[in-house]
């Protein structure tokens, strides 16, 4: 994560990519196991990581995990946009 905040409190630096590897892995346990320490450890241990990661890289749990994931999904709509021709 970083502490990087815009006017609307969202984080405004890209993710880190060991917390977005994370994240993506823990994304299959998180349907089961909700957004939680044990979707993040899972997670974390899927992707070749540590538990001492996950608390390294989401000092704030889940929360900073779910505020990640939704900083991932806005850099791949922009970059969506971006590839788009025409654009709208």
């Amino acid at each position: 994560m970083t502490t990087a905040d815009n006017l609307h409190g969202a984080f405004s630096h890209a993710v880190h990519p060991d917390a977005a590897a994370i994240i993506s892995a823990a994304l299959t346990h998180v349907p089961f196991d909700g957004w939680g320490e044990a979707s993040l450890v899972a997670g974390a241990v899927d992707a070749g990581f540590t538990a001492e990661d996950v608390a390294h890289h989401f000092p704030g749990g889940a929360l900073d995990a779910i505020l990640a994931h939704s900083q991932m999904a806005d850099a791949m709509m922009v970059e969506a946009f971006e590839a788009m021709s025409p654009r709208p």
